[in-house]
């Protein structure tokens, strides 16, 4: 398994990805994380959550993993740089479309 953490490259949608078999190992698979979690866990949560990823994740499915922050979370210097940085801005998430 390969892990990205891919800031630069957009989510095209953030519906389930369809197709003719649902069972399907995908080669590529691209995973949102919203953290909203204080500045003293910021970081701590990216990593239990990539450990997570990499323990459940077959050997040969390439993740592109995108980190979402909430701009209404305050932040110390430090961590608003990471998040300036490492993040995106949850509004540049495209909207949902449930009319299919």
């Amino acid at each position: 398994m390969t892990l990205l953490f891919d800031r630069h490259r957009p989510i095209a949608s953030p519906a389930p990805a369809t197709g003719e078999d649902e069972f399907a190992q995908p080669a590529e698979l691209t995973i949102g994380l919203i953290n909203n979690m204080p500045d003293t866990a910021l970081k701590a949560t990216e990593r239990q959550f990539m450990r997570l990823l990499t323990a459940a994740a077959a050997s040969n499915v390439r993740i592109r993993f995108h980190c979402f922050s909430l701009p209404s979370v305050n932040r110390s210097e430090a961590a608003q740089w990471r998040v300036d940085s490492e993040y995106t801005d949850i509004a540049d998430l495209p909207a949902c479309d449930s009319t299919g």
